[in-house]
């Protein structure tokens, strides 16, 4: 399957690694305040912001290894548009 032109060269990887990045660091600093709000006890709220933080990241090394396996299919271009609409979802 052939993608258009846009998704030529370089720049697809640099901007998906950006809309990436960009879509986790604006939420990121406010996280501990959206969880504050919710859980009045800081130890607990502590827990909660570390979760979330782990579960991120703990994706991330499993979505590595299927996008892994993804791209050596079809390409890295493609897995490239994938995981942009996987971020797009959810």
């Amino acid at each position: 399957m052939a993608l258009p032109l846009i998704f030529s060269g370089p720049k697809v990887g640099y901007c998906g690694t950006f809309v990436d990045f960009f879509g986790l660091g604006i939420i990121l600093p406010f996280l501990p305040f959206f969880v504050d709000s919710v859980e009045n006890d800081p130890n607990t709220a502590t827990l909660w912001v570390g979760g979330i933080i782990t579960g991120q990241y703990a994706g991330v090394v499993f979505g590595s290894v299927i996008m892994g396996s993804i791209a050596d299919r079809f390409g890295p271009k493609m897995a490239m548009v994938v995981s942009l609409g996987g971020d797009v979802v959810f």
